[in-house]
C-alpha cells in the first residue's frame, strides 16, 4: 500500500489532457510516416497495429531523432488523453471531488523552470543550452512569441497571456523579456500546476512544499537560465559526492538525499542540525527554500497562478473545501494497489542510504 510520494517539477493538474484522439493520430501519423512506416494510404487509424510492428522494429535513436524534428514545430508532441477507463476525466476534478489517494506528499520545483523549455520550444531564438541564440529580444517579439507558443499548447486567449507577463517588465530589456517568456511558459507548465495539486492535497493530507535555488557549478546551460529544471536532480542522487563540484555542493547533496530518505521513510522531511521544513496549507503555503543555506519562504509562486487559476479550474471555494473534507473517510476506505514501478522503493533507499554513507 503506497503510503506517500515525492513529485519534482510537475503534476497531474497540468491542463495539457486531450479528450479525444484526434491530434494524438495527426502526430502518431506524422511520425510513423517520416520512418516510413506509413503514408497516406497506410493510416495509424486504418491500420494501427501493421504500423506499431513498423515502429517497433525502430531503434530508440531514429524514433528520438523523427520526435525531435517534429518538435521543431511544437514542443509538446504526445499529449494525455482522457475519457477512458484508465482516466475518465481531467484529474483537477478528482481533486475538486476528493476522489484521490490519501498519502503524504513532498512537491516541489526549481526556481526558474520556464529557460529550459523556452531553449527547447525555440532554439533559433535562444540556442542550444541558452548560448549562441539571438542576444535582443524586444517587447513586441516577446509578446508575439507568447502567443505563439500558447497556441501551440492549445490555450485560447493568448494575448491575456502575453499581457500579463509582458506588462510586468519595468524598464524592459532583453534579458527581462526573455526572462518574462520563460516565466509564462515555467508557470504554466510546472509551477502552478505544484502549487494547486499541492493546496488540494494539503486539504486532507500532510504536504512538504519546497523550491530548489543552487545553481550547479557544472552546468553548461547559460548563467541567465539560473537554476532552471532537471538541476536539482543530481543532488538527489548524490552526484556531487563523485565529480567535480565544490563542497557547499556536496553537504547539499547530502542534506537533499537525508531530507529525501527520511520522508521515504517516515513521511516526514525533517532531520537533526536543519532547519525545520514546515508543513504546507492552502491557507498558509509555506515552503522550503533549497540551497546552500536554507530558507523558509511564504507563497512560492508570489500569487501569479492566480491569473492561471480559472484557466487550470483549481478554484478551492467552500463548496469545493466540504466535498474534498468530506470524502475523506470514504477515500481512505477504497485505495488502489501500488504499480509495479513504486514496489521498486526499497531498492531506492537502499541506493540513497548507501550514497549518503559514504565518507
Amino acid at each position: 500500500m503506497i503510503k506517500r510520494a515525492i513529485m519534482q517539477s510537475g503534476s497531474a493538474t497540468i491542463p495539457l489532457v486531450l479528450d479525444d484522439n484526434a491530434q494524438l493520430y495527426k502526430i502518431s501519423q506524422k511520425l510513423a510516416t517520416m520512418v516510413g512506416c506509413a503514408d497516406k494510404t497506410t493510416t495509424i487509424k486504418d491500420n494501427p497495429s501493421v504500423i506499431v510492428q513498423c515502429l517497433k522494429r525502430l531503434s530508440a535513436e531514429q524514433l528520438s531523432n523523427a520526435e525531435g524534428l517534429i518538435k521543431n514545430t511544437n514542443p509538446i508532441t504526445f499529449y494525455p488523453r482522457t475519457g477512458d477507463e484508465y482516466l475518465p476525466q481531467p484529474t483537477i476534478y478528482d481533486l475538486k471531488e476528493g476522489n484521490f489517494k490519501d498519502v503524504e506528499l513532498l512537491i516541489g520545483m526549481n526556481k526558474e523552470e520556464g529557460p529550459f523549455f523556452v531553449t527547447v520550444a525555440a532554439p533559433q531564438y535562444f540556442g542550444t543550452y541558452g548560448v549562441d541564440g539571438v542576444t535582443t529580444v524586444s517587447r513586441r517579439f516577446a509578446h508575439q512569441l507568447i502567443r505563439i507558443m500558447f497556441g501551440f499548447l492549445g490555450q485560447k486567449n493568448e494575448k491575456d497571456i502575453a499581457d500579463f507577463y509582458i506588462n510586468t517588465v519595468k524598464n524592459g530589456t532583453s534579458e527581462k523579456y526573455t526572462l518574462a517568456i520563460s516565466a509564462a511558459l515555467g508557470d504554466f507548465l510546472i509551477n502552478c500546476a505544484d502549487v494547486f495539486q499541492a493546496e488540494f492535497h494539503s486539504l486532507r493530507n500532510p504536504v512538504y512544499f519546497y523550491v530548489f535555488s543552487r545553481r550547479p557549478s557544472s552546468t553548461p546551460l547559460a548563467e541567465w537560465m539560473d537554476t532552471t529544471h532537471f538541476d536539482e536532480l543530481q543532488y538527489v542522487f548524490g552526484n556531487p559526492l563523485f565529480s567535480n563540484f565544490t563542497p557547499e555542493e556536496e553537504q547539499l547533496s547530502r542534506r537533499m538525499m537525508a531530507r529525501w530518505l527520511a520522508f521515504a521513510k517516515t513521511g516526514n522531511p525533517n532531520i537533526p542540525g536543519t532547519l525545520k521544513w514546515p508543513v504546507f496549507k492552502h491557507d498558509d503555503p509555506e515552503y522550503l527554500e533549497i540551497k546552500d543555506e536554507e530558507m523558509i519562504r511564504l507563497r512560492p509562486d508570489n500569487f501569479r497562478c492566480e491569473f492561471w487559476r480559472d484557466r487550470y479550474q483549481a478554484d478551492i471555494d467552500e463548496k469545493v473545501y466540504k466535498k474534498v473534507r468530506r470524502n475523506s473517510v470514504s477515500s481512505r476506505g477504497h485505495q488502489p494497489d501500488s504499480n509495479h514501478f513504486l514496489r521498486i522503493s526499497p531498492f531506492l533507499l537502499a541506493f540513497l542510504w548507501a550514497i549518503i554513507s559514504v565518507v
